[in-house]
């Protein structure tokens, strides 16, 4: 026979209800940067005037402990000329885009930081600190 208050342990066990669990659950920064990582991807590929900007690869996006500030490392497998002009031109667009698409209370100032002369791996690449 099962009995009740073994059950609920299993179950609040599997779903990390205070539990120790193998698997922690993520910060909420880490989940804000991969969703602001995943639009501007999305609004740089499907909705820029510009189709220069099409050719950059978003690589990781860093945020500041109160999330009102993301850097944007991205990547350009082509030499664009003017392309962190673009990009700062199109900063605003980018946020108001962010803001439809995010539900936070601030939309974070956005800051681009380009990547050369790297290798990307199937992992991803990650910034030194600065």
């Amino acid at each position: 026979m099962l009995n009740f208050q073994n059950s609920i342990k299993e179950v609040e066990f599997k779903l990390g209800g205070g539990y120790n669990c193998a698997v922690k659950p993520y910060k909420r920064s880490e989940r804000v940067r991969e969703e602001i990582r995943r639009i501007i991807a999305e609004t740089i590929a499907f909705e820029a005037k510009d189709p220069r900007l099409r050719r950059i690869t978003i690589l990781r996006v860093e945020m500041s402990e109160d999330l009102r500030y993301a850097r944007i490392y991205y990547t350009s497998y082509e030499d664009i000329e003017g392309l962190p002009g673009m990009l700062q031109k199109a900063k605003g667009f980018l946020r108001t885009s962010l803001a439809k698409k995010l539900r936070m209370k601030f939309t974070p100032d956005l800051s681009f930081h380009e990547v050369k002369n790297m290798d990307v791996g199937i992992d991803g690449w990650i910034p030194e600190p600065e």
